[in-house]
């Protein structure tokens, strides 16, 4: 029969993104960053036992603005009833632009309260933005472009996004090196807003990068040419485009996990991308290559389930 070790933690906090946190006071938890531009977003943090004890446990933020959706309850050997997921969103008719909130979590046999810190980070000041980061991605579903170009089709109802941007057809290879030939290319461009790292060690479940990678993640379809290249050219705030290329050998291990998945990505690495706004351009080289989202991830942004939500401006 399995026992809990004499030194479990009684009290224990795990927040959204990673990080477990105990009562032993080491260093301070804190949720994802919550961002008026982005609308109505709830995080979670779980509180929970490492020993089956039976004790009462609350949650009380500082501020009228931060709301929960359970604030207190119990942990029973006898039901054993050992956790409880909190979900927190905010008021945001009574938050403040910016500032910073407390939730104190207490339980009855904890050696100390546990402080979960909630912060809202300033509204982005250049409105023709459309998406901006969140917990370090910006994510971007390819047919909510700012802008298109030449001849993209938006077929609803596919992919992971809910649509996908289709080049046409009969669209002719197009080659990359010749400027006005590029010129002519579809074009989808997507502004974006990235936020200052976060250099708050007293938090070290947030600690980010300015290097990212960005992918572009398609549907899987069979290539139409006669080369049977799959190319699009990615360009970051009018840099020389990147040339990729979805093509991949045929009922290989990648393409059969591909199909399985409905997503093929191509990525470019290690991109340093500073704070601000910035543009994605990009452009089909190839008929029929069927786009369904853009990730830039930077180093340190937490593991998440695919798809990532949109970080889509509320508007």
């Amino acid at each position: 029969v399995w026992k809990a070790p004499v030194d479990a933690s009684k009290c224990g906090v795990q927040v959204e993104g990673g990080g477990y946190f105990d009562d032993v006071g080491w260093w301070t938890p804190t949720l994802p960053s919550f961002n008026r531009d982005l609308g109505d977003r709830s995080y979670y943090l779980d509180v929970f036992t490492e020993a089956p004890v039976d004790e009462d446990w609350s949650a009380e933020p500082n501020a009228p603005w931060i709301k929960l959706d359970h604030s207190s309850g119990h942990f029973s050997a006898a039901t054993k009833t050992f956790e409880q997921r909190i979900h927190v969103s905010i008021d945001w008719e009574k938050a403040p632009d910016h500032g910073d909130g407390i939730i104190t979590v207490n339980c009855s046999k904890g050696k100390q309260p546990l402080e979960v810190h909630v912060r809202i980070v300033p509204p982005i000041k250049d409105k023709s933005v459309s998406f901006i980061e969140a917990q370090g991605v910006v994510s971007m579903y390819a047919a909510h472009a700012d802008s298109l170009s030449g001849n993209w089709h938006v077929l609803e109802g596919i992919g992971h996004s809910g649509a996908g941007l289709q080049a046409d057809l009969d669209l002719q290879p197009i080659n990359p090196e010749d400027p006005t030939a590029l010129e002519k290319a579809p074009k989808a461009v997507y502004r974006f807003a990235t936020l200052p790292p976060d250099r708050d060690y007293s938090f070290p479940n947030y600690v980010l990068d300015t290097v990212a990678t960005i992918r572009a993640i398609a549907l899987p379809i069979f290539p139409i040419t006669k080369d049977q290249r799959l190319r699009i050219a990615i360009s970051l705030d009018n840099a020389k485009p990147i040339v990729l290329d979805y093509k991949i050998e045929y009922y290989a291990a990648t393409w059969r996990q591909n199909v399985l998945d409905n997503a093929s990505a191509v990525a470019i690495r290690n991109i340093p991308i500073s704070p601000g706004t910035h543009t994605l351009t990009v452009y089909a080289l190839d008929p029929g290559i069927t786009l369904d989202r853009f990730e830039v991830k930077f180093n340190g942004a937490s593991k998440a389930y695919l798809p990532i939500p949109e970080t889509r401006i509320h508007k």
